[in-house]
């Protein structure tokens, strides 16, 4: 009910132990009987957080632990400034779990709490193919900058984890840089995927874009450096899911127009010229055979 709703644990930081990997946190909470309790976590891959979290004041009476699917408020900023990220552009995932326990009057059941969470941003991630059809040419990329993207949302827990809707309180026009492995080509074998380094942006309708420069080798020299942008056609992305956006390069884009092919063409074969006619002479003896 409303009027004995208790919040034991507030923004309580629960951490594991390096040695005996135990979850601990300070100081400890204990079991009352006969109640009903109530659990949302969160965490994050940073030591620090780009998101709040609030929860409400009271406990609706209309929620029971078996249609419980979390409650609280949380509030994500795609570019704040982050504790221990050496690019703090898009770089925090955001899990969430939540859990319920009936005590009785003997509090038979005090075992651990058991936590299973969920991804709550989409994560997208890119790959840059090489489709030459001369396979003598190779590339690489830098300055990846993806944008369109919105910078700040809220999500209103309470429903299952893929139902999850994010409400943009920002226009779709954030830009965040994404590192390229370093040194590495794409040959006509291999493509240059960014798997260490995925976003995760907010879930929604957004038309993302692309920029990032390609210097294209023929050999060892530098064949073009060109600047491509592209546009990802809008997608819907879901809360929990993880996006592969690929890059074809090729002939067509590596230059303004596209390469241009070094082509041959025969106009006319020259004729035969003429010289001084010359005679052949045969002596006037011999030996027939």
């Amino acid at each position: 009910t409303t009027n004995n709703h208790v919040a034991s644990f507030d923004m309580k930081l629960v951490e594991k132990g390096e040695t005996d990997g135990k979850w601990s946190y300070e100081p400890v909470q204990f079991w009352a009987p006969n109640k009903d309790y109530y659990f949302v976590a969160l965490s994050t891959n940073t030591t620090d957080r780009a998101w709040s979290f609030s929860v409400p004041d009271t406990h609706d009476a209309t929620i029971t632990p078996a249609t419980f699917k979390g409650y609280g408020t949380v509030t994500m900023n795609l570019t704040q400034e982050i504790v221990g990220v050496d690019n703090a552009n898009a770089d925090q995932d955001l899990v969430y779990s939540y859990a319920t326990r009936t005590t009785d009057a003997d509090i038979t059941n005090s075992s651990a709490v058991d936590l299973t969470f969920h991804h709550m941003l989409s994560r997208v991630g890119f790959t840059f193919e090489n489709t030459f059809t001369n396979t003598n040419y190779t590339f690489k990329v830098s300055n990846i900058q993806i944008g369109g993207l919105y910078n700040e949302a809220t999500c209103t827990l309470g429903v299952e984890p893929a139902n999850l809707a994010w409400n943009p309180t920002t226009d779709a026009t954030t830009t965040v840089t994404v590192l390229a492995p370093e040194n590495v080509e794409a040959t006509s074998t291999t493509s240059i995927r960014t798997t260490g380094d995925y976003k995760y942006i907010i879930p929604g309708e957004q038309a993302i874009t692309i920029s990032f420069n390609v210097t294209v080798m023929l050999g060892n020299s530098v064949y073009s450096i060109r600047t491509l942008n592209g546009t990802i056609a809008k997608t819907d992305y879901q809360p929990g899911k993880s996006y592969m956006l690929t890059a074809k390069i090729s002939q067509d884009n590596i230059i303004e127009g596209g390469a241009k092919p070094i082509e041959f063409n025969v106009t006319t074969v020259d004729g035969w010229g003429t010289s001084e006619s010359g005679n052949i002479e045969f002596p006037n003896s011999g030996t027939n055979e």
